[in-house]
Formats: C-alpha cells, sequence, structure tokens
C-alpha cells in the first residue's frame, strides 16, 4: 500500500494537475494568434479583393506578384503597396480597387500567374456582396461551390 501511495504522490510530483488543465484547454483564437479578426483576416472590404494563391515563400516573392498586380487599369495604387499587400503565411493578396471600377478577375489571374505563382480562390466584395470564384474563374455558389 505504501509503495502505491508513493507512486501516486510521485506522479503528482512529475506531472501536476495545472499542466494536464493546460493540455486540455482550446487552442490559441485566430484573434490571438495574428491581432486580427478571423473575418477581418480573409473577407474583403469594400472595393478589395483577396485572392488565395499557391506557391509564394518569401517577401521577394510577394514583390513580384504585386509588381504586376500594380500594372492593371483597375488597382488603386494609392492603397496598400501600389494597390495590393501579400500575406506570405496565408498565400493571400489583398488588392485594392479604384472606387466604383471593375475587377478583371482574368487579368489578375494572368498577373499572378506571370509572377510565376498559382491562383486558388478570389473573393471579390462587389454589389452582390461577396462573391467568391474558383480557380477557373467560375463564380462559386451553394449549390456549386468551390
Amino acid at each position: 500500500m505504501k509503495q502505491i501511495f508513493l507512486l501516486l504522490l510521485s506522479a503528482l510530483v512529475l506531472f501536476p494537475a495545472s499542466g494536464l488543465a493546460r493540455s486540455e484547454q482550446e487552442p490559441p483564437s485566430v484573434e490571438a494568434r495574428t491581432g486580427l479578426s478571423a473575418n477581418k483576416a480573409f473577407l474583403p472590404e469594400p472595393d478589395e479583393a483577396i485572392i488565395q494563391i499557391s506557391g509564394a515563400v518569401c517577401s521577394f516573392c510577394s514583390l513580384g506578384i504585386q509588381r504586376k498586380i500594380a500594372t492593371l487599369s483597375f488597382v488603386d495604387q494609392s492603397r496598400f503597396n501600389k494597390g495590393s499587400v501579400v500575406d506570405i503565411k496565408t498565400q493571400r493578396i489583398r488588392i485594392a480597387l479604384k472606387p466604383g471600377g471593375r475587377m478583371d478577375l482574368v487579368q489578375v489571374y494572368q498577373a499572378i500567374l506571370q509572377g510565376g505563382y498559382e491562383p486558388v480562390m478570389a473573393i471579390v466584395a462587389s454589389e452582390e456582396g461577396l462573391v467568391t470564384y474558383d480557380d477557373k474563374r467560375r463564380k462559386c455558389s451553394d449549390t456549386a461551390p468551390c
């Protein structure tokens, strides 16, 4: 009996209850990890588009993409870094659109491809609300998900 007691006591010393409680806690929220709300991090504001890409791994990659996007006529170069900002960690490009202008998704996808990367998905703030497109520029919906 004394041996069992010592074994249990040793287990409590080696593995305190506070450590067990810590492992049962939920992982940190998106807000805690990034300082941004989940919606703010991925949903575009009016006159913006967010493009999910694949293949950008460094800040040098993002410069090539930004230069290509800056040449497009509907991009508002007065916002962000000449009209766009690339988040390497999330593989997302936020593009500022000229107010009231219309974005040409074909040109955006071509600019990304010419930059050496692959467009995966786009979310655009428009008169219809938020519109999502897949990598083939097809509009997504409840009946035709991306």
